[in-house]
Order: structure tokens, then C-alpha cells, then sequence
């Protein structure tokens, strides 16, 4: 009778009926605490997936973090072009040189505790197939048309893959410098000024190596938004202290 009894009670309580029964006792389950070398095993058996998570992004959140915080802003920047084999390897051997060199041309135009000149090779020499050729070009025309980077060294031929690419006429493409320095006679077409021999060559060590053709220009084209004209006039004024051999740092 008992056992009937029981099976009744059971039943109610699996449907619901009732909550509670004198009859059927339910056994308390009892309660472990975990302490030390347990409790960690415990959490990381059920958390790892979780902790490592946390851990990866949180890698690369401080990684990027960091490169942004530490990384310096250029006062200027500019292209360094080089489409022979002998431009190429100077510009790629004395590329910090070179930017070290404009430096101290470079007035502190962020107002901040040092001063950045930052130098973009690009070589339109050691182009082994037409992807590689296509590469380098999008690189050197994404830059021309940003319109932020606005002075540019280079050999002369290099300077004919923006003029053909651009068809432009030459003083429409770069600013006439004849017209800023009529008296300087190591400015060519109008627009390139020749650095062998300038105070630039020499402060980048490269016045023994600088071959004929090595010119420094500056931008016209692009000048359409506040930044362009504000990257325009720093660049200006970088360039007149370069043609005047006027170091002010």
C-alpha cells in the first residue's frame, strides 16, 4: 500500500500538482566549495574558450594601440622616385638619410616636441612583370591624386611617368619655380631644382653620389580641399628653405 501510495505521489510531483510531499523526501544535493589549484580548474575548464577570447583581442586592441600612440606624425612628407638602377639603389640606401636631410628645412609645423620629415620610396625600376608594374603605379598615382604628399625627389625620367600619366603640360603639373627664383640657376624646365650641389645633398651625405638628373619638385595639381592647400603651403616653405641652402634646424 505504501509502495502504490508513493508511486501516486511521485506522480503528482512530476506533474506538477503538488510542490511538496511528506511522503517523498527530495535529497539535497550537497554543495562542494572549491578552494586553490581546484577552483582554478574548475573556472578553466568552463572558461578557457572565453579567457582565451579575451586574450587575443586584447593582444591585438593594445598592439594597434600602441602603434597609434607611439607612431610619429610627419611635419612633412614626401615621394622619393627612382626608375634607373642607379637612382634606385641611392634612394634605397640613403632613403633615412634623405629624410633626416629635409629635416632640417622643416619648420615644427604639428607644434609638438620633434620634428618628422617622412621620405615614401617608391622604385619604378626593379619591376620584374606587369602586376608588379601595375602595384607600383596605383602606389605613386593614389598619391598624386590624395594630394598630400606634394614634394617630390626623383631622377628624371622618373618624374615622366607622372607628366605622361597625368597628360598634363609640365608647368600645369608642377609649380613653375623659374617664376619663384628667376636669379637660381639650378632650376630646369621651369620646375625641377637640381640638388648635386645643394646644402640638401650634402647634409644626406649623398653629394658624391648625386647623380645629374636628381631633382626635387613640388605639386600643383590637387588642390581642392583644406588639407591639400595647408600640406600645399608647408610644402612651400620646406621648399624655399631647400632652394635657398637655408638650414633652420
Amino acid at each position: 500500500m505504501s509502495y502504490n501510495n508513493d508511486k501516486r505521489e511521485l506522480l503528482k510531483l512530476k506533474q506538477g500538482l503538488i510542490e511538496d510531499s511528506e511522503i517523498i523526501q527530495k535529497e539535497e544535493v550537497e554543495k562542494v566549495e572549491l578552494h586553490g589549484k581546484k577552483k582554478f580548474e574548475n573556472f578553466w575548464y568552463h572558461y578557457k574558450i572565453h579567457v582565451l577570447m579575451v586574450l587575443f583581442f586584447g593582444f591585438f586592441a593594445g598592439y594597434f594601440s600602441i602603434e597609434i600612440l607611439t607612431r610619429k606624425r610627419a611635419d612633412i612628407e614626401f615621394l622619393m622616385l627612382a626608375s634607373n638602377e642607379y637612382t634606385a639603389a641611392l634612394v634605397f640606401n640613403f632613403s633615412s638619410d634623405i629624410s633626416e636631410a629635409v629635416v632640417a628645412f622643416t619648420p615644427g609645423f604639428n607644434e609638438n616636441r620633434y620634428i618628422h620629415a617622412e621620405g615614401l620610396p617608391v622604385d619604378l625600376f626593379n619591376v620584374f612583370d606587369h602586376n608588379a608594374n601595375m602595384a607600383v603605379q596605383t602606389k605613386l598615382f593614389t598619391q598624386v591624386r590624395t594630394g598630400i604628399t606634394r614634394l617630390i625627389i626623383g631622377n628624371r625620367e622618373a618624374f615622366d611617368r607622372i607628366i605622361g600619366e597625368t597628360h598634363h603640360e609640365i608647368d600645369s603639373i608642377f609649380v613653375n619655380l623659374t617664376g619663384l627664383y628667376p636669379d637660381n640657376g639650378n632650376i630646369t624646365e621651369n620646375v625641377f631644382f637640381k640638388l648635386q650641389g645643394s646644402e640638401l645633398s650634402r647634409l644626406a651625405g649623398i653629394e658624391e653620389f648625386c647623380p645629374d638628373d636628381f631633382y626635387i619638385a613640388l605639386l600643383a595639381l590637387n588642390l581642392e580641399t583644406v588639407k591639400q592647400q595647408r600640406e600645399h603651403e608647408r610644402s612651400l616653405i620646406v621648399l624655399d628653405n631647400i632652394v635657398n641652402n637655408r638650414v633652420i634646424n
